[in-house]
């Protein structure tokens, strides 16, 4: 349980360890995972919006509406050909324009074809709240992902409603829900038809939400008051094992950083150092094994640990909309030039501070321009925007602060001189300065300063300590067994 097994645990994390059925493994399977005592007391005040040291079943409704909203802002990007004008915000004119321009090539009647144009501009007037004719921040979010607010869905789904209500009475029977799935599942007042409201809560997935969450008043209320306290949930863990309640509240978990932050009103109750599993041994040492020898290297652990950062990276990634002036998905050299001269006239830069500035980006485009096509694409685009992810392109990124603060020349860091790079980026110096220098000859060098600045010593020295606990015949290797 050291920085190594942290990594390792992240690294399971990200590849999908336990969650994957492990097939060559099958009898090493994780049990459903349990919610911990940790996470309950974290996220149970999170929850318990009215602080009465209950939760109900709206409490739990409305957390996790807003956890999916969280969830949604975190990830959500404009389309890039929707934001003509790259300021990050989507006009109504900039909606027309995209809704003329799909509309050739789609199929339907001219009928069908204002329905759906009136459609969208009836979302956006009710996602623009603030009225100013354009869709920022939230609105943005509300727009695309409309099953989170509950007028934007209802404007979705009548539509369909009505197209498959065909008597035309306001409710669907089992006849006409059919061909869109679970009749029993909508029918929540179990009256034999569907209304509006229950059609809108199926297609939304609240439904779904709401039934599994019912579970945990069932299991965990033990003084049937139809609130479940902290206690209660506490005591109700292992009999909430594997519910898709235990799922939500997993995920929400998950979500909220529940356990990785600290638990400052909680701190009796907080998890020890999770502990890395059989299955997630097995799964990872196949993926970290790169020469398939049956031992794992220092080497091959660094190397699968740029490799899963560089995953993380292409996962997140989202290019700039205001760098794309052509909106074709890719950055060439004259798009980041401009960009960069526009920065640089916002900054009232001087002439040598643009001269640097404008060297060192394109010395870098140069170096993530792999394919040298003058452009970048792909992980072309994640490597320039992630440069501490490449050797060469953190070189051109470090090179000019290395050679800034080497004030006598002579290629290498000084403790004094180390100092003024610090001075900016605050902790201890000293400190620092120590693990920088890898060889203690009392100097930083710029391989030393590269290594320091982008994280790589750091992830180094966290995984060292693997061989050092695990290497029970001292090969330098640690095999699955070890």
């Amino acid at each position: 349980r050291t920085p190594a097994s942290w990594y390792l645990l992240k690294w399971a994390a990200e590849h999908g360890a336990g969650q994957q059925p492990m097939r060559r493994h099958a009898a090493r399977r994780l049990p459903p995972q349990k919610l911990s005592e940790a996470q309950a007391h974290y996220l149970f005040p999170l929850i318990d919006a009215n602080k009465d040291g209950k939760l109900s079943l709206e409490e739990l409704q409305s957390f996790s509406i807003n956890t999916n909203k969280r969830v949604a802002q975190k990830s959500f990007r404009i389309p890039v050909h929707l934001d003509a004008n790259m300021d990050g915000s989507l006009s109504l004119q900039e909606l027309e324009s995209d809704i003329e321009k799909m509309q050739e090539p789609v199929k339907g009647s001219p009928g069908e074809q204002k329905a759906g144009v009136a459609l969208q501009k009836d979302k956006f007037q009710k996602a623009d709240i603030d009225k100013d004719g354009k869709l920022t921040g939230d609105e943005l979010i509300a727009f695309f992902i409309p099953n989170l607010d509950h007028e934007l869905w209802m404007l979705q789904a009548r539509p369909l409603f009505e197209s498959l209500d065909a008597d035309s009475d306001g409710k669907l029977t089992v006849a006409e829900f059919r061909p869109s799935g679970d009749f029993e599942g909508a029918d929540v007042d179990e009256n034999g038809s569907i209304s509006l409201e229950e059609f809108h809560a199926w297609t939304s997935g609240l439904q779904k939400v709401k039934r599994a969450l019912q579970k945990l008043p069932m299991v965990a209320d033990r003084d049937n008051d139809g609130l479940v306290s902290l206690e209660e949930l506490l005591a109700s863990r292992e009999s909430l094992r594997g519910t898709p309640a235990s799922w939500l509240l997993l995920r929400w978990a998950a979500e909220h950083d529940a356990v990785q932050l600290p638990m400052r009103r909680h701190a009796a109750h907080r998890q020890q150092p999770q502990k890395l599993s059989n299955a997630q041994v097995h799964y990872l040492f196949s993926l970290i094994d790169g020469d398939n020898d049956g031992a794992a290297s220092l080497d091959e652990l660094l190397s699968f640990s740029l490799g899963t950062a560089r995953r993380i990276a292409q996962k997140d990634f989202g290019m700039p909309v205001r760098l794309d002036a052509d909106r074709d998905g890719t950055l060439s050299i004259e798009e980041l030039t401009m960009d960069i001269k526009k920065i640089q006239e916002a900054r009232q830069e001087s002439a040598e501070e643009q001269k640097a500035r404008l060297t060192r980006e394109q010395d870098k485009f140069k170096a993530a321009d792999s394919d040298y096509d003058g452009k970048l694409t792909g992980e072309e685009l994640v490597s320039f925007f992630n440069p501490q992810l490449d050797y060469e392109l953190w070189l051109v990124q470090v090179r000019p602060v290395f050679e800034a603060n080497d004030a006598d020349g002579d290629g290498k860091l000084s403790l004094v001189e180390f100092s003024s790079v610090k001075s900016s980026k605050g902790g201890n110096a000293r400190e620092d300065f120590k693990r920088a220098d890898v060889d203690e000859d009392r100097s930083v060098s710029l391989t030393e300063f590269h290594a320091w600045t982008s994280g790589l010593q750091k992830v180094k020295r966290a995984l060292q300590k693997l061989p050092m606990v695990a290497d029970r015949d001292n090969d330098g290797l640690v095999s699955l067994e070890e």
